[in-house]
């Protein structure tokens, strides 16, 4: 049996729409990992609200672990849902595994 790839999501910035990750998500792809580009409202909703975006999008990925690439707000999506998620669910958080946060404020949305 073939064991299933480890994921990767990609989490774009503000007033971005995920193709400004394309590049990066065909070189994961490359070498062997499965992507995803979450797509969120960047400008419409805070981020937490886009965290529970997220957290929904996480549920319908199979995979044994979950990476996370995020780019500037991304990665205060990125944050908040770890926040949020790890108390309720601690068997799904055992398969998240890297953040990587590129330009992200660590102060917080304002």
């Amino acid at each position: 049996m073939i064991p299933r790839a480890e994921a990767v999501i990609l989490v774009h910035g503000l007033f971005m729409t995920g193709w400004d990750m394309t590049l990066l998500r065909w070189r994961l792809l490359r070498i062997g990992f499965i992507t995803h580009q979450f797509s969120y409202p960047s400008t419409r909703f805070e981020p937490l609200r886009n965290a529970q975006a997220l957290k929904n999008f996480t549920d319908r990925i199979d995979a044994p672990v979950i990476h996370f690439v995020a780019h500037s707000l991304g990665g205060l999506v990125v944050r908040h849902f770890f926040h949020e998620s790890r108390p309720d669910v601690p068997a799904a958080s055992s398969r998240w595994r890297l953040l990587i946060r590129g330009a992200a404020r660590r102060q917080g949305w304002r």
